[in-house]
């Protein structure tokens, strides 16, 4: 190959580069780029499914996208569980930033969420703090949003977990709804300042019932249940 060939070719290759790197950078701004929030909330709830006896429970999200753990460090996995239904690209490495900044070493849960929502706050997603009304909560819940549950630490979900054969084994939503108020849990021993997490993912209106994810595991657990240990409730908004 003669030398006019030669810088012919290496010129090519040197006026293209600007174009290949353009055309990446558009790539990782497509990928980046939040979807409009009417496109958002659809998505929700197209996730949401109704059972034949009544249960309204919501999907996983199939494009959410696991994080690598190490960069989710600081980050309880149920909220983890729920920032991957709602934004499934979410980065959780700026979120993780942002939590050591704002946090830093507090032991606050207040402070905690605090930090959560100001990052998401950049992204049009607000996680505040509400009351459990049963009507609202099944509202969220219709909108394919489950709710972040802190709740008092207690051995009394064991118990409560425990229902879950009967209930799947019942026929009829009416009859089990008479037959779990038999069951119902009105002593609650709570572990003095220990709060766990976990996510409410479903309900029936019939029995009164929400579904409960914990750790991977989902059960039922009345709403009064709820009321008796719940320390705060925060829900999505956009």
């Amino acid at each position: 190959m003669n030398k006019s060939i030669k810088i012919f070719f290496a010129l090519i290759a040197v006026l293209s580069l600007p174009f290949a790197m353009s055309a990446q950078d558009a790539e990782k701004a497509k990928k980046t780029q939040r979807a409009p929030t009417s496109e958002v909330r659809a998505n929700a709830k197209a996730l949401v499914e109704t059972a034949e006896n009544g249960d309204v429970t919501i999907k996983r999200n199939p494009k959410a996208i696991k994080p690598d753990l190490d960069s989710a460090k600081n980050i309880p996995a149920e909220l983890i569980s729920l920032l991957w239904q709602i934004e499934p690209e979410l980065d959780f490495n700026k979120l993780n930033d942002t939590l050591e900044k704002k946090a830093g070493k507090s032991n606050k849960l207040n402070v905690f969420m605090d930090a959560t929502d100001s990052y998401l706050s950049t992204l049009g997603i607000r996680l505040k703090e509400t009351k459990f009304s049963e009507g609202s909560v099944r509202s969220k819940l219709d909108e394919g949003l489950p709710l972040f549950l802190m709740y008092k630490t207690n051995p009394e979900l064991d118990t409560i977990s425990s229902r879950m054969p009967a209930r799947k084994s019942a026929s009829d939503m009416k009859v089990w709804a008479k037959e779990v108020l038999k069951l119902k849990v009105k002593n609650f021993h709570s572990q003095k300042n220990m709060i766990s997490f976990a996510l409410i993912y479903g309900y029936n209106k019939t029995t009164g019932e929400f579904l409960v994810e914990k750790t991977g595991n989902r059960f039922w657990v009345l709403g009064d249940e709820i009321k008796s240990i719940i320390h705060e409730l925060y829900e999505v908004r956009f």
